[in-house]
């Protein structure tokens, strides 16, 4: 399945004479993240799903069957595992996990819906021609990214006070400086032994693959962290632009890496994974990146789990994943679907059979333990200005975090650094980081309905065939 994701070609669109050899990553994913044509949209988001998903709709039944199986063998001695979700959740030492990842879902949603209706309504105004509904879900293809999981390419377009900056337009900042992409690399580790963390390796700055290529060999370019476990060799592959999002993910695998240079004194079973209008925009683009992503994370392995045990079968693969993502995100197909596309199978950690619910987790764990280090750092002001940069006793505490690894359980980890304040997952602190936006939002959509209707999650209100 990763080889067929990894290999799709497409071609441009209007122009399918021509060789159609345009790869997805970056060309393809910069389209989506730029274009405002509808059309040129819908072209991409329904040829990658033709492309990848549906191509191997039978090869993920048929590696269903298999990773269920190894994971009955794997637990056999021990009576524990019934299927691949049980081993999958097993790692987090929780038994209530899957119910507290529901109850913090929950929680982010009245903050979730009240963003979507603003962006719905922003989106009204800017496609006059799409038929969105002032009640139903968003169509898929108009929210920034090929899986409208992350929105905040569509800021300039929704952006909430337009001649004020609030968030400066790093990519231009960049791209002035003509900045390469190993800048990016070189920003990011600064940032990391600022507050007292460890420089990169000479092995990572060897051999990481930073751009894609020249030689037009076909690489996975799919962002990721590497530990060879010898202590020194720690890679990072990706195929970086100079853009914002390529900057944040740097800073994101680099994390990882600065994670793995901490553990690697463990045994290998324990090494793993006042202005109000510029604030308002600050926070509507950090919102667009952190407050709508948690929804979409929660439902990849929310479905996987339930096919994993049992309770979706073959014949409702996508029926039920559309029903998720309307019920979760109110979000809706441009294009009808049917059980012979199979459009979960479009995401890479589907193809490659990578857990998901990490991203789900991270995402609110960040914003808990950004909290906890701005309190350390002596910080009392509104949780969204704190800034940790050069703070060296609240990186003293996160290389705390990082040197223990997964040598104690994830709880006791929390509960060690928040100093006994806490051993649970709590979004609470995502939402005191957006409360100004809460407010302003509140305001900002008193006429507007919150929430999403639909006969049919398997198209958009309006969609004809097609």
């Amino acid at each position: 399945m990763v080889g067929i994701y990894s290999k799709v070609k497409f071609c441009e669109h209007k122009n399918t004479d021509e060789e159609c050899g345009m790869p997805y990553d970056p060309d393809v994913m910069n389209i989506m993240s730029s274009s405002t044509d509808p059309e040129e949209r819908k072209y991409y988001w329904t040829e990658f799903r033709e492309k990848t998903g549906k191509k191997y709709r039978n090869l993920f039944v048929k590696s269903v069957e298999q990773a269920n199986r190894a994971a009955k063998l794997f637990g056999k001695t021990l009576n524990r595992f019934k299927n691949k979700a049980e081993f999958e959740l097993h790692s987090y030492e929780d038994k209530n996990f899957e119910k507290n990842m529901a109850i913090q879902e929950e929680k982010l949603q009245p903050l979730y819906k009240e963003i979507h209706a603003y962006i719905r309504k922003k989106l009204i105004k800017f496609h006059k021609k799409e038929n969105i509904t002032k009640n139903g879900p968003i169509p898929a293809h108009l929210l920034g990214d090929m899986y409208a999981q992350v929105w905040v390419t569509i800021f300039p377009t929704v952006k909430p006070y337009p001649d004020s900056q609030g968030f400066p337009n790093v990519t231009k900042e960049m791209l002035s400086k003509k900045m390469k992409p190993i800048d990016l690399f070189i920003m990011a580790e600064n940032f990391f032994t600022s507050i007292g963390l460890k420089k990169m390796t000479p092995y990572f700055w060897k051999y990481s693959l930073i751009e894609r290529p020249k030689d037009g060999r076909n690489v996975d370019c799919h962002a990721s962290a590497h530990d060879f476990y010898d202590g020194k060799d720690y890679r990072i592959k990706m195929c970086a632009v100079v853009d914002s999002p390529t900057l944040e993910v740097v800073h994101h695998e680099m994390g990882h890496i600065e994670y793995q240079m901490y553990y690697a004194h463990h045994p290998h079973m324990f090494q793993d994974s006042a202005n109000p209008e510029p604030t308002i925009n600050y926070l509507m683009n950090m919102a667009l990146r952190y407050a709508v992503s948690p929804q979409y994370s929660y439902i990849v392995d929310y479905w996987r789990n339930k096919v994993y045990n049992g309770t979706i079968k073959e014949k409702e693969l996508n029926k039920k994943y559309w029903e998720y993502r309307l019920k979760y995100q109110g979000v809706c197909p441009p294009v009808k679907r049917t059980e012979k596309d199979f459009d979960i199978g479009a995401k890479y950690h589907i193809a490659s059979g990578v857990e998901y619910f990490r991203y789900f987790y991270a995402n609110i764990l960040q914003f808990q333990i950004h909290q906890i280090l701005c309190k350390e750092a002596d910080y009392n002001g509104p949780l969204h200005e704190c800034n940790i940069y050069k703070k060296k006793k609240a990186g003293k505490l996160f290389e705390k975090l990082l040197k223990i690894g997964k040598s104690k359980d994830w709880k006791e980890i929390l509960k060690i650094v928040s100093k006994n304040e806490t051993d649970k997952l709590d979004a609470s602190a995502m939402l005191e980081y957006f409360k100004p936006l809460m407010k302003w939002l509140k305001k900002e959509n008193k006429k507007e309905y919150k929430g999403w209707k639909s006969e049919d999650p398997m198209s958009c209100p309006g969609t004809e065939d097609s």
